[in-house]
């Protein structure tokens, strides 16, 4: 829900994802049994799944990999929103793209998801508080936004390069040595 509400990318998902503490894991076990909901701590480094029936929910309280624990500045910096009728804290851009940036498995990468935040909520992102986050692996945020610069310097390109093919094509001008390869090569 996160990725949607900060990228206006929609997708059918297969369960709900509600970051938590790791300490408030037995409350929140607790809270949804009341509601026929079984829970088990499938991974208690990062992950716990609830179910009832065919809706899945699971609980997280850090990344996979240990990198990205769930504290209070995902709840402090969280925005704002409503699902299903009820105001929610939504995690936070920052935060989301920090627990997808490490996410890069054979079977899954979110790569994609780092460069769409990064695409839509650059402007109104804390950088600062992001390098924070990333800390040692600084170099990770350092790839994406790399690629998302070279991404669009890509895409400029291509554009430049189909007016002047446009240019070249109505004025009859022939491009000849470095402006032919130049072309060429984008």
């Amino acid at each position: 829900y996160a990725y949607a509400h900060y990228t206006g990318i929609h997708r059918d998902t297969k369960d709900l994802d509600l970051f938590i503490h790791r300490a408030d894991f037995d409350r929140v076990a607790t809270s949804l049994a009341k509601f026929g909901y079984h829970t088990e701590l499938t991974f208690p480094h990062w992950l716990a799944k609830a179910h009832c029936g065919d809706i899945f929910v699971d609980l997280i309280f850090n990344s996979g990999n240990g990198l990205s624990p769930v504290d209070e500045d995902w709840f402090l910096n969280a925005t704002t929103s409503e699902v299903l009728g009820e105001p929610v804290l939504v995690c936070p851009a920052e935060e989301t793209l920090w627990s997808k940036a490490f996410i890069m498995e054979r079977e899954r990468y979110d790569g994609a998801d780092v460069a769409h935040l990064i695409h839509a909520r650059h402007a109104e992102m804390d950088w600062h508080r992001l390098l924070r986050r990333f800390g040692p692996e600084a170099h990770a945020l350092h790839r994406f936004a790399s690629g998302y610069t070279l991404g669009h310097a890509l895409r400029e390109m291509t554009h430049f390069r189909a007016t002047v093919v446009d240019l070249c094509g109505k004025e009859g001008a022939r491009l000849e040595g470095q402006e032919a390869k130049l072309l060429q090569a984008m």
